[in-house]
């Protein structure tokens, strides 16, 4: 066996709003291709290495028709089983290594736990060429053909543990295809699913999401449907929310097709006669983990004068969403986290939760201020909070040209079947699933 040992560092991490006069937001400027691959919720990688050669033979392999391996040490602060993980591993480093010009394949990927030994477990994988980082507050994207790019790996099959080793396994050659999971995920033009969760995007009303569903539950939440939020409000009442994404088309465009990680991206711009912002969500299921995925990135296309009633910075709204069939099905449990990264709403059959991953830097008094107040409003999740400025008490405020006041929060859209503590579906989102990559080998 020969080996070679190192670690990359990918520390997930939001540094606030970043300025960028020179080169406004290209909503639509991140392109990428993906291969699926089998094997059995991340939210964040973070990859780190050293130099070292080993001759002795392997303890064990997976295969010997597939001669390259690297090793990952995960770790989440609560548990791995139920979690996914999107490293960015450097596959053609490796082979460069061993003298191996030939390009990855990228369906021979396999990605293996040692249950015991002699007890493999092959966890679903796919590798997403021209991504770095699904799960990273920042741009994900890369370049296309390079055998470098993101390992998407779901961990269900994983014991219920802090910690554990995955080995990749893969080798060079013609392309290959593999087996898909029991419960892949997929994407069409406006849908995205897996399992029993299915998600509708609507590219007349933004692009944004229109309908959640998990197995034969009604519609638990849309964006599309809300009046407010999901970007940026102008001018204030009887003027305000004139230029929400949700107000005009936008469009959608795929990510990845499956079969373990599906994406769309819905982008667009919106102006007035005071202010104009370009606006992208990307979304994202994997096989086996009945969650949406979303990261948002806004960014103003010229001086953005907002106002809103009290602070203009309470008319930034990363998320805002109506739960409609929840809240008119009977007794309803609304539950706020303390720090008000998660919230969710249920009766007795059906509930719904947003927990943020990577909310923004600034948030606007309380990150959530669902509303629980007579009419419309209560019906809604309606976050506040941005990248651009903490709360002022001021209004009108001017965002200036170039400026992402939402810069990559990343948040989890968890329908699921009321228990006595919705906590217990929702805190887990709100860690990263850390991986470092280490020692890579060759038969």
């Amino acid at each position: 066996m020969r080996s070679i040992v190192w670690a990359i560092a990918l520390a997930a991490c939001n540094s606030g709003a970043i300025t960028e006069t020179d080169t406004p937001l290209d909503p639509g400027s991140e392109t990428s291709s993906d291969t699926g691959s089998d094997t059995a919720s991340d939210t964040g990688s973070d990859t780190s290495s050293d130099t070292d050669s080993d001759t002795s033979a392997p303890v064990r392999w997976y295969d010997p028709g597939l001669p390259y391996r690297v090793s990952l040490e995960l770790h989440h602060d609560a548990a791995l089983a139920h979690q996914v993980a999107t490293p960015f591993v450097d596959f053609r480093a490796t082979l460069d290594a061993f003298g191996e010009p030939a390009a990855l394949d990228p369906g021979s990927l396999r990605a293996v736990y040692w249950a015991d030994p002699t007890t493999p477990v092959v966890l679903p994988s796919q590798f997403l060429d021209g991504h770095t980082d699904l799960f990273a507050p920042l741009p994900d994207s890369d370049v296309l053909g390079d055998d470098r790019g993101v390992v998407a790996l779901v961990l269900a099959a994983l014991p219920n543990t802090t910690d554990a080793t995955v080995e990749l396994y893969f080798n060079t050659g013609a392309p290959t295809v593999p087996p898909a999971p029991a419960f892949p995920a997929t994407a069409t033009a406006g849908t995205l699913a897996t399992g029993d969760l299915l998600a509708e995007f609507d590219d007349q009303r933004g692009g944004l999401l229109s309908a959640l569903y998990l197995a034969d539950s009604p519609s638990l939440t849309s964006q599309a449907d809300s009046l407010y939020g999901n970007g940026l409000n102008s001018k204030a009442p009887p003027n305000a929310w004139k230029i929400t994404p949700q107000g005009a088309p936008g469009q959608l465009t795929p990510l990845a097709s499956g079969p373990v990680v599906a994406g769309l991206s819905a982008t667009g711009a919106r102006a007035d006669d005071q202010s104009a912002y370009s606006y992208r969500f990307d979304y994202w299921v994997f096989a086996d983990q009945p969650i949406l995925w979303m990261k948002v990135v806004q960014q103003a296309t010229q001086d953005s004068l907002e106002e809103h009633i009290d602070d203009f910075t309470r008319g930034i709204r990363p998320w805002q969403s109506r739960q409609d069939a929840i809240v008119d099905g009977g007794s309803v449990r609304r539950t706020t986290a303390p720090d008000g990264r998660w919230v969710s709403v249920d009766n007795a059959t059906w509930g719904l939760g947003v927990a943020w991953l990577q909310p923004p830097a600034y948030p606007t008094a309380t990150l959530n201020v669902e509303d629980t107040g007579v009419g419309q409003a209560h019906y809604y999740f309606a976050f506040l909070a941005n990248d651009y400025a903490a709360s002022t008490g001021q209004t009108p405020g001017t965002i200036p040209q170039g400026t992402r006041f939402l810069d990559h929060d990343i948040a989890a859209i968890v329908p699921y079947v009321p228990s006595a503590d919705p906590s217990a579906q929702l805190e887990p989102m709100l860690a990263p699933v850390t991986v470092v990559v280490g020692a890579a080998e060759a038969l």
